[in-house]
């Protein structure tokens, strides 16, 4: 293989005298738990937990909101000295010393698999230095004295190995962001392999990659103390290298870039130094002695592992511009919260004004902490055309009158004026439309002004947006002299993004090419057009009320995945990042992920977090993710099977005939089986569904039929047909076969008629008490609970005994099961209500 040039630095850059820089000295928190030196450390995309290994042989995950250990995770017999988190935090994987790789359940921190040379035939690993998964966790790189390994997580089978001549050991491995290249730093060089070799800088020995994948960070060996930036389409540096210390030759212990590209952080000589990325310079320096460095996943916090066992956790001081963006023009720099800040930072980075009463302050700047928390960290500044940071934001408030006006209030009106001026003050608008054509990008604006630049293509929409923006709140864009119907027919309709877009905002107005206002609506808010709502509402399917006053969240959640089943986004996995807000979960964006694994954690999150199966109810094909979810949004189109629901006249005459033919113990019992049962769990992408199981006794394909139609009977069931792509063997009682096949239906609590204590509207007065058609005289407070109980009891055998939706499920070898996707819901129903409590087979099944 052969090798490139060594690359050189870019001509044109030079080097601002650097500031003095007085050390932090007390860090925001410590974690001690550790018995010796900590040797890495990640944190998991949860946002809410920490794991780190140590020369002490254990690992240990943390809870980041209160600095407790959450379990200790024993296993290694030397010094753990390297771990990784995959991007899903479904796994985590660690190293020793001793050259042992054991794989960790992200969840419970319970191990899962240990690699030694008893488990495996491969040539055993040599000290582990390094770990890194593959973007999409299908891989683990390990990286060792000599060689590189990668390994499947799926089947922990060896997949490759990269051998590098000694002395060419590994010091570090790291996938980029899109996972198409795999950069190793050894003794000698730095390597990408794709599968061709760069040599970069001799002998550095840690990497970094940028979350875009754009650049490649490393850092230099003993002597060298240096950081150098790669650009990964040439390979050239892109600068000059950032020298650490020009009199002091210890290596550099650790690099970590933030999540928006903006900072770096450098472990080095009793120091975790915090660089600026755009100017090169240091901007802050904590006085630790960690050895490796790692940042939080909103990039507000640091976490160095320091070589007293300890974990120094530190707030980042000042955050620079984010560079990310998705159909809107929102470009982004974000100031920490106040709360999470040592005090006498917060002093330098709020504006100081003599005069304003200590107490009315405060409640100013914890009213700017409140509204600033879900704003965009950086906007265009509609007066002046340039972009306007969250610092700059702050700062201007601080010198404006209706700052000012804000000290004089009496204590009655204070909190309420406040949050009047300070929401009136900070707000923003936002322009949701479809990307065509050119347009504008960060570095197209940055240090510019928007208003002279050349008036082309999406420039000159941007343009006009600005001019308008004063007296909007949200914008939406359609062709000019629109009639009603435009919007409905409009492109802009069936974008993926433009969902959220046109359901968070409290207030919209739709525009069209030209900037007037669709229909000549000249109403202050277009969400009060019955019109205009009436129009969005055929054009979607999203009913008014969630048009006019929508609330993120897991409610409703089959009817919200509907709403997205008919768009499209420019990338696939998209249409499953565009509903995390609407469903307000917080999950890692990977770009180069397959979509049906985007859309397997988004279902995961649901099904895991709301208990609500409702998001298995679909048609299609399935997922590789998952059996249970589909492999795509469009297996959503179909409105949910809702079966027909007897009335509370024939569920009492029902109860009325099951009291004379059910044992009511045994009713009793049975529902006391399913109350007890524990809602469905993800796990390593397996669900654990707990369900009512109905054997499948026989399945007899259906001659002359075009499609694959089964005949199939299933024990307490009436018998029914299931059309499917997937060939099913045939079977019946005189011709058995091994693979075992069941129709479950999927355990629904709503199916116990129980009051909903979470719903704030119910008081406890109001509890719906249920009429007991057992006769007899007046009972005491034991025998009307029993009563209760028994007629609760015979309700649900009466609930059950309707026709249900079904799944179908066949077992594989290794004992768990499998969902065989059908064409048409599959909707069954029992033979004989009354013999459901002696008849149902409550389990929880394991599906991959």
């Amino acid at each position: 293989m052969s090798t490139p040039p060594r690359p050189t630095p870019s001509s044109g850059s030079t080097k601002k005298a650097a500031q003095p820089i007085t050390p932090i000295t007390t860090p925001v928190r410590v974690f001690t738990g550790h018995e010796d030196t900590l040797k890495a450390v990640a944190v998991l995309p949860d946002k809410a937990r920490m794991v780190t290994s140590s020369a002490d042989k254990t690992l240990r995950l943390w809870d980041l909101e209160n600095g407790v250990s959450l379990k200790k995770m024993k296993g290694h017999r030397k010094s753990a000295r390297a771990v990784a988190v995959s991007r899903d935090g479904r796994l985590i994987a660690s190293g020793d010393e001793d050259g042992e790789l054991i794989a960790w359940d992200g969840n419970t921190g319970k191990s899962l698999r240990r690699i030694t040379e008893w488990t495996t035939n491969a040539t055993l690993h040599k000290e582990i230095n390094s770990l890194d998964f593959s973007p999409n966790g299908a891989e683990l790189a390990v990286g060792s004295e000599d060689m590189t390994k990668l390994w499947s997580t799926k089947t922990w089978q060896l997949q490759g190995t990269i051998e590098h001549k000694y002395p060419n050991h590994v010091n570090c491995v790291q996938y980029s962001p899109s996972g198409k290249l795999l950069a190793i730093a050894t003794f000698r060089e730095v390597q990408i392999w794709n599968p061709r070799t760069t040599q970069g800088s001799e002998k550095d020995r840690l990497l970094a990659w940028t979350p875009d994948g754009t650049r490649l960070l490393s850092a230099g060996y003993d002597r060298d103390p240096t950081i150098r930036v790669w650009d990964s389409s040439t390979w050239k540096q892109v600068c000059h290298p950032w020298k650490v210390d020009d009199y002091m030759f210890d290596p550099i212990e650790a690099i970590a870039v933030n999540p928006n590209s903006t900072l770096v952080a450098c472990a080095y000589s009793n120091f975790v130094y915090l660089w600026r990325f755009s100017d090169k310079q240091i901007i802050a320096k904590f006085s630790t002695t960690a050895n490796c460095a790692t940042f939080s996943t909103d990039g507000k916090h640091i976490f160095g592992g320091c070589y007293d066992g300890t974990i120094s956790q530190w707030a980042v001081p000042g955050l620079p511009g984010d560079m990310s963006g998705q159909e809107t023009i929102n470009l982004n720099s974000s100031l920490p919260r106040s709360d999470h800040l040592h005090d006498a930072q917060i002093q330098n980075l709020r504006p100081k004004y003599v005069g304003a009463p200590p107490e009315t302050e405060r409640l100013i700047w914890k009213v700017i902490d409140a509204q600033l928390e879900d704003t965009p960290l950086c906007l265009l500044n509609t007066l002046t055309g340039r972009l306007c940071n969250r610092e700059a934001q702050i700062n201007a408030f601080g010198t404006s009158a209706e700052y000012k006006q804000l000290w004089s209030l009496p204590a009655d009106l204070r909190m309420d004026r406040i949050k009047e001026v300070v929401g009136m003050y900070f707000r923003y608008v936002m322009l949701s439309h479809r990307w065509e054509g050119k347009e504008p990008l960060l570095q197209d604006i940055q240090d510019k002004v928007v208003y002279d630049l050349n008036a082309l293509d999406g420039i000159a929409k941007l343009q006009s947006f600005c001019k308008i923006a004063h007296y909007v709140t949200q914008l939406h864009m359609f062709p000019p002299s629109s009639k009603s119907g435009a919007l409905a027919n409009s492109a802009w309709n069936t974008r993926g993004w433009t969902v959220p877009e046109f359901l968070a905002p409290k207030v919209i107005l739709f525009y069209q090419q030209d900037w007037t206002l669709y229909l000549d609506d000249n109403s202050p808010n277009h969400k009060d057009s019955a019109a205009i709502m009436r129009e969005l509402e055929d054009a979607t399917g999203i009913d008014a009320p969630a048009l006019v006053a929508f609330q993120p969240g897991m409610g409703g959640a089959r009817e919200k995945l509907r709403w997205a089943s008919t768009r499209v986004t420019t990338r696939p996995e998209d249409i499953a990042y565009s509903l995390f807000g609407i469903f307000g979960v917080h999950l890692p964006i990977i770009y180069g992920e397959k979509k049906h694994n985007a859309l397997g954690r988004l279902l995961q999150e649901i099904v895991a977090r709301s208990g609500d199966v409702s998001a298995l109810d679909w048609v299609g094909k399935s997922s590789e993710f998952n059996s249970c979810l589909p492999a795509d949004i469009t297996s959503y189109q179909d409105p949910p099977c809702i079966l027909s629901s007897p009335s509370e006249r024939r569920i009492q005459t029902l109860i009325s005939s099951l009291q004379n033919t059910v044992v009511i113990e045994s009713a009793s019992k049975l529902y006391t089986m399913l109350d007890s049962l524990s809602s469905p769990r993800f796990a390593n992408c397996r669900l654990h569904l707990p369900c009512i199981v109905f054997p499948v006794t026989d399945i007899r394909r259906r001659q002359g039929e075009e499609e694959e139609t089964y005949g199939v009977k299933a024990d307490g069931l009436h018998d029914l047909l299931i059309t499917t792509e997937d060939k099913l063997i045939p079977f019946s009682h005189s011709r058995p076969i091994r693979q075992t096949f069941l129709l479950v239906r999927p355990w629904n609590r709503d199916l116990l008629d129980l009051p909903d204590y979470t719903d704030d509207s119910l008081n406890v007065d109001d509890s719906p008490l249920l009429e007991s058609p057992l006769q007899g005289s007046p009972r005491s407070s034991h025998e009307l609970g029993d009563s209760e109980a028994h007629s609760r009891a015979l309700r649900l055998i009466a609930r059950l005994g309707q026709q249900f939706s079904a799944i179908l499920l066949v077992q594989h070898r290794s004992g768990e099961y499998k969902r065989i996707a059908s064409d048409h819901d599959i909707i069954v129903q029992v033979k004989d209500m009354a013999s459901m409590p002696d008849i149902t087979e409550i389990r929880t099944l394991e599906i991959l």
